[in-house]
This record gives C-alpha cells, sequence and structure tokens, in this order.
C-alpha cells in the first residue's frame, strides 16, 4: 500500500495531445486512466486539482470539424462547445469513484489581481475542505492573445494556480516521456535529462534547439512553467502520461520523467500569485552591483541599484529585472508605481524617506524594497 508521505497537495496538468491520443478529439479511455490513478492518490488524503486543455479538441470532435479552421472566432466556438462537454466527462468517470468535482475557468486578468487572485484561492480552498477536485481550465471564450489575457495552453496556468495554492508537486504529464538533452526523434543518441537542479541557460538551449518545442503548449513553455513552480517551492516533474500507473509512481520517487528540484519554501507572508512571464507589465534595469546581489536569492531590490525604468505600471504589477547587458535576471511585483520608481531609481534608502515626506508627494511609503524578495522569481 502507498503511503503519501512526501506530498500533500498536487496539481496535475494535462495537455491536449495527451487527452486526445494526438487525434482529433478526446479519447474517453485514456481520460478514463488518468481519472481512476487520480481518484486512487486521492483516496490516500491527496489533495488534487487538475489543470485540463482538451476543450477546443472536444468542441472539435463534436462539431464534426478538423483542424484546418484555426481563426480565433472558430476555436472560441469550439471551447464553447467543449468545455461542457470535458467536464461532464471528467463528472461522469469521477462519479464513480464517489468524488465529485468542481470547475474553475480563469484567466490572466483574475490572477494579475491580488483581490480576485485571493478570491479565487478561497474558492479553492474551500473545495478542497469539501473534499471536491477542482477542475481548471484557461477561459478560452474569453481569452485571446487580442485582449492581452491569454495564458497559453494552460502550462503557465499550471504554474500559476500550483503557486496560488502553494501546491508540493506540480505534474506536466504530456506525449513525452520527460526532457530530453536534444530531439528523440532526429537524435536516437539523446538522453532523458532525470533532474533538474535548476533552469538554467544551458537548458533553455536545450529546449529551444529541438523543433516544435517553442510552440504553445511545447516543452519551452512547460521548463519554464516549472522554473517558475520550483521557485516557490514547488517540485515539478515532467513525464508521459501513458506509462503505466505514472502519478502513483512520481508521488512514490519512482524514477520517472523529469524531475526539477524545489527550491525552499517562501515564507508565510509571500504574496501567492504568479510572477510568470504572462504577467509582466514593465522593466527595471540594474547596475552590476545590484544584479550580483539579486542572483544570491538572498537580496531584495532597492532603489539605488536601479538605473532605467520601462513601461507603465502599477504597484503589485510584475516587471521584469534585468542587468546593465539586458540580460533577464528575475521577475517580481513591485511595490511601487513606474512614476515612483522613476523619482527613487539610484537613490540610497534615507533619500527615498525624503522623497516620500516631502509636502509635494502624494504615494505613501510601504518599504525601502521596490522589489522584496519574497515577492521575487530569479530567472
Amino acid at each position: 500500500m502507498v503511503e503519501i508521505m512526501k506530498y500533500s497537495r498536487m496539481v496535475v496538468k494535462l495537455g491536449t495531445n495527451l487527452l486526445t491520443g494526438e487525434a482529433d478529439s478526446l479519447k474517453e479511455e485514456i481520460i478514463a486512466s488518468l481519472v481512476s490513478q487520480i481518484a486512487f492518490l486521492r483516496s490516500k488524503n491527496l489533495e488534487i486539482l487538475i489543470v485540463s486543455s482538451g476543450a477546443i479538441a472536444a468542441g472539435r470532435g463534436l462539431l464534426g470539424q478538423g483542424k484546418t479552421d484555426k481563426s480565433l472566432k472558430m476555436l472560441q466556438a469550439q471551447a464553447a462547445v467543449g468545455q461542457n462537454y470535458l467536464m461532464q466527462m471528467y463528472a461522469k468517470l469521477f462519479a464513480d469513484y464517489g468524488i465529485i468535482v468542481g470547475q474553475a475557468l480563469l484567466t490572466r486578468a483574475e490572477l494579475s489581481s491580488n483581490i480576485t487572485a485571493s478570491n479565487a484561492r478561497s474558492t479553492l480552498e474551500e473545495l478542497f475542505g469539501l473534499g471536491v477536485i477542482p477542475i481548471v481550465n484557461e477561459n478560452d471564450v474569453v481569452a485571446t492573445e487580442e485582449i492581452d489575457e491569454s495564458f497559453g495552453d494552460n502550462d503557465n496556468l499550471s504554474a500559476a494556480v500550483a503557486n496560488l495554492v502553494e501546491a508540493d508537486l506540480l505534474v506536466f504529464l504530456t506525449d513525452q516521456i520527460g526532457l530530453f538533452d536534444s530531439d528523440p526523434r532526429s537524435n536516437p543518441e539523446a538522453k532523458l535529462i532525470k533532474r533538474i537542479t535548476s533552469v538554467n541557460d544551458a537548458i533553455m538551449k536545450s529546449v529551444n534547439d529541438i523543433p516544435g518545442s517553442k510552440g504553445t503548449g511545447g516543452m519551452a513553455s512547460k521548463v519554464l512553467a516549472a522554473a517558475e513552480a520550483t521557485s516557490w517551492g514547488t517540485a515539478t516533474v515532467i513525464a508521459g502520461g501513458y506509462e503505466d500507473d505514472v502519478l502513483n509512481r512520481i508521488i512514490q520517487g519512482d524514477d520517472v520523467g523529469t524531475f526539477f528540484e524545489p527550491w525552499p519554501k517562501r515564507s508565510s507572508g509571500a504574496r501567492r500569485r504568479s510572477l510568470g512571464s504572462a504577467f509582466v507589465k514593465g522593466k527595471l534595469v540594474v547596475d552590476e552591483g545590484a544584479a550580483k546581489a539579486l542572483l544570491t536569492g538572498k537580496s531584495s531590490l532597492l532603489a539605488i541599484g536601479v538605473t532605467n525604468v520601462q513601461g507603465s505600471f502599477g504597484s503589485g504589477d510584475v516587471v521584469e529585472i534585468v542587468d546593465p547587458n539586458n540580460s533577464t535576471i528575475a521577475r517580481g511585483a513591485v511595490a511601487y508605481p513606474s512614476d515612483v520608481v522613476n523619482l527613487f531609481k539610484g537613490q540610497q534608502s534615507e533619500s527615498v524617506r525624503d522623497i516620500i515626506s516631502s509636502p509635494n508627494f502624494e504615494g505613501r511609503f510601504v518599504g525601502d524594497e521596490i522589489v522584496h524578495i519574497d515577492n521575487m522569481v530569479l530567472i
């Protein structure tokens, strides 16, 4: 009998190619196998949240259409038809195990705001408390690239939700068995990377060199999502969803797929919201000294280290932090809006307080840090 010791809350992301068997519509036998595995783990008191793709594929199958028409309005129409069918399938399959499921449709807008992110977190926590398995999907009917609210095949969404609910483990189940050091389709000597301590430039170059990996939902987006999730203390695995008993084996610590080691858990006061690339509103350029300090993983960003402010953003928005060579160091939620950071940049903390205390200053002092370490993800 399996004892769930290491993990208490898991997010499982199920990709479209996995759920369809790379065909044009959902394959119920594949979903049934995954549901059986999840139900078993749920019976061992592991809290599980599913991030499920497949609504568009489901709609496409129901409407008898192929993949030729990829217009935005057609994809949204297919999602509107398919989402209900997808949830009905999950509800029916889980009911066989006495499990109730709940649906949550999210967009980037909901998780960009502290208020709506908090509301989403409260709802998901209540569902966990009721013994319900939440099934999360991007709201494809309203989330579009044109209105700048799209996560993109749910990889970024999975990391954002894992962060939101403080999951111990994030699992990407795909049609690939894990991350390879080169393209296994063209290189028979390609080796599966079994463990990654940190997502560095070499790892990303390896992923980006594989044809097709950079598309929507490709391996590159999963690796970037893993980088964000692990930075918040969430262990992450990319594994093949067709492998026998794959979820149970991952939980037991078997050598399955590619395991991304988690960073130490953040403090309880850390802001539980996504700092992924999909949320970036601006950019802060820092000097070499600040760049080195941030890369230790032990420092917040102070005003004195900021040399340039790019873009327009508000307090709490996510910005990229780059070094003098424009290489991204980190992302983080800023404590002050862009116009205020422009006033503060290059100033000692004492000077910042003097600026704030001046009669003409309309803002308020919320701390010396422009980006606090608890609200920062190193890249």
